[in-house]
């Protein structure tokens, strides 16, 4: 008898457990790290430069806000969001990587949605705590390539991983790519304005910059032998959730590093020929 209630109370705790496991199964696949799935829009990247590119008019002057570190702050990055759009002046947007804190999907999925609330275009880095598990794979799929360049007005953009603690990074061979792809177009006059049509400054997009503990600064040399060959470079870097200006390579390369969103700020860029300045907005 005692045998018999025993296999009973066996079987009805093994219908339970397999019927919670039906209920909760597709929940418990959104937050595994090695998921390969994502819901909603992918490859935003490539969709963001096209919008970009039907609005460039190839102009020297240009506008960008440029935040960081978002990693579950979505509150603020909400209402950073709603203060970019109100400027109603912003050409597009940076963000410097540190999307996720443990690069799940429903991570960078709520992170995207948050985003793509944006009235203009907007580009992102990989950032360290992306890059957990196979937080890359799930970048690309969401975004796209982790390094990547295009043209906007008289300005190239670069944007690298510099994850170095988490892969092989920066990526040496990608950069002399962009190098030789645009070296055509660099404007070699010395004149304050700029030749028509022709680059001569160039923003390079990072999560960590030079000289910190999460850059591959084993390659340091060679990073800055192929950054100082193109025009007028300034470099954006987040991960250090402070804000500070550097010059790593004393040469008068200048690292805007920017807060995380948190502290409730994040910077804003104005080119024009004349060179740029730096607002520093809060919200």
């Amino acid at each position: 008898m005692i045998g018999q209630l025993m296999k009973i109370l066996g079987s009805m705790l093994l219908l339970a457990m397999t019927s919670m496991l039906i209920v909760t199964g597709c929940s418990m696949m959104d937050f595994h790290p090695y998921s390969g799935d994502a819901d909603g829009p992918t490859g935003l990247t490539a969709e963001n430069i096209a919008r970009l590119s039907a609005i460039d008019k190839n102009e020297s002057s240009f506008r960008f806000a440029f935040l960081s570190d978002t990693q579950g702050c979505f509150d603020e990055t909400r209402a950073a969001v709603n203060s970019i759009n109100s400027r109603e002046d912003i050409d597009f947007v940076l963000h410097g990587g540190d999307l996720t804190d443990f690069a799940l999907p429903w991570e960078f999925e709520r992170m995207r949605d948050e985003l793509l609330r944006l009235d203009m275009p907007w580009f992102t880095a990989i950032g360290n705590h992306d890059c957990i598990a196979n937080g890359r794979t799930m970048y690309r799929l969401y975004f796209g390539e982790t390094d990547y360049a295009f043209r906007f007005g008289n300005a190239l953009i670069i944007v690298m991983d510099t994850n170095g603690l988490e892969g092989e990074s920066p990526n040496l061979t990608f950069l002399d790519g962009v190098l030789k792809k645009y070296l055509e177009d660099f404007d070699g006059t010395t004149g304050r304005e700029s030749a028509k049509g022709k680059i001569s400054r160039t923003i390079v997009l990072m999560h960590a910059h030079p000289g910190d503990d999460q850059f591959d600064n084993s390659r340091l040399s060679e990073f800055h032998a192929l950054l100082k060959q193109f025009p007028n470079v300034i470099c954006l870097a987040g991960h250090t959730h402070s804000m500070k200006t550097e010059d790593p390579f004393g040469d008068g390369t200048p690292f805007y590093i920017v807060s995380a969103i948190e502290k409730r700020r994040y910077l804003v860029f104005t080119f024009n020929d004349e060179g740029y300045e730096v607002e520093e907005c809060l919200f």
